[in-house]
């Protein structure tokens, strides 16, 4: 049996991973799908934060540690993708793999702002208003994700939230390098592609990571889970223990 932690991405909530969910543990594995500050019924708990990585990815890692969960084949969608990569780097002992999907890596002091292109930065500012005095991003239509099928749009429809646009400007506050010490898998989705995460999906060869492709939309843990399960499992199988510790990187609070 292994143990999976799930991570959503932007507007997303841990309702997204659910038919892979129930695959997983139909094969007998232990799954978490937690739903971030500041997302979906958390919604408010973003609006004054100063540091919203240090929320997220503390929050990841208090689960992990609070559940005594080790050997976790952790997994992060979009966003999801900068948040795993700080919890890799904050509990590396507890990490057994290390998989992004269609995922954003950022490196110290980067911000998802720097990394998005400028016809996407355009997108999201028409979709920001003010909500009690703070910036609050609404979601996009479904079909911007890929998503085409008619029932899978109304069901999405129904679920994407607003999030606060704070997180887009927050700086990664941690150092390291957690692909150096864990099998880590990148998966790329194309069908179609989704242009806001091109440049992590560049950085992912640079690095030297190992790159999957799914020929399926950006939600591919909607459009395509068995394929996205399958890909999963193998990260499992195939990861090595972690026998080295990240060093600990800078807090936000640190560089105050």
């Amino acid at each position: 049996m292994s143990t999976f932690v799930l991570i959503h991405g932007s507007h997303h909530g841990g309702w997204c991973w659910e038919k892979v969910r129930v695959a997983l543990e139909a094969n007998g594995h232990q799954v978490w799908c937690p739903t971030l500050p500041g997302f979906g019924e958390r919604s408010a708990e973003l609006e004054n934060e100063d540091s919203p990585f240090n929320l997220l990815i503390g929050d990841v890692v208090r689960l992990i540690e609070e559940q005594g969960l080790r050997d976790v084949v952790l997994v992060g969608h979009s966003l999801g993708g900068i948040v795993a990569r700080g919890v890799a780097i904050t509990a590396t002992e507890r990490i057994q793999s290390l998989v992004y999907v269609d995922g954003g890596i950022l490196d110290y002091g980067e911000s998802p702002w720097d990394k998005i292109p400028d016809a996407q930065r355009a997108d999201r500012l028409t979709r920001t208003r003010l909500r009690n005095g703070v910036r609050i991003l609404d979601p996009p239509r479904p079909e911007s994700f890929g998503i085409t099928d008619p029932d899978q749009v109304e069901w999405m429809k129904e679920r994407l939230s607003p999030q606060a646009f704070s997180i887009y400007d927050d700086r990664f506050p941690f150092e390291g390098k957690p692909e150096a010490l864990l099998k880590t898998m990148y998966v790329e989705c194309v069908v179609p592609v989704h242009h806001a995460a091109s440049r992590h999906r560049a950085r992912a060869r640079t690095m030297g990571l190992e790159v999957r492709t799914l020929e399926t939309s950006h939600d591919a843990m909607i459009t395509a889970p068995g394929q996205l399960v399958d890909m999963l499992l193998s990260a499992s199988d195939e990861a090595r223990p972690c026998d080295v510790r990240a060093e600990p990187g800078r807090t936000g609070e640190e560089l105050e």
